[in-house]
């Protein structure tokens, strides 16, 4: 399974942050976001994240799917969360879904969403 399905995606754009960099501030994006360096701040997307192994996230998330193989932490509001081996996330999500691999790490608070009536 791939990390952005594109029956998923709103686009198939992808923005990457490469291993390396660092942002401070707030992101708003179309598409995917991809992560292996660092940020500071809120990411707001109707897509996917992923967290690669190298990346790390302190901040709010809103998106569609986050998955995680790095650090995450602050606060998420999605549909589905995985933490992969070696991910870790840390704080309050509120999710429909979440997936917690062996070796991945969660320590904060989940609430599950209601579906929408």
């Amino acid at each position: 399974m791939g990390v952005f399905n594109k029956s998923e995606s709103i686009n198939n754009e992808t923005t990457v942050i490469s291993s390396g960099a660092v942002f401070k501030g707030d992101f708003d994006v179309n598409g995917n976001v991809h992560i292996d360096g660092a940020i500071e701040g809120n990411i707001y997307t109707k897509a996917n994240i992923s967290i690669g192994k190298s990346g790390k996230v302190k901040g709010e998330i809103k998106a569609c799917k986050i998955v995680i193989s790095g650090v995450f932490e602050g606060k998420a509001d999605c549909n589905e969360v995985e933490v992969l081996k070696g991910g870790v996330l840390k704080g309050e999500i509120s999710v429909k879904s979440i997936i917690i691999e062996r070796g991945g790490d969660f320590d904060g608070l989940c609430q599950k969403k209601q579906p929408k009536k």
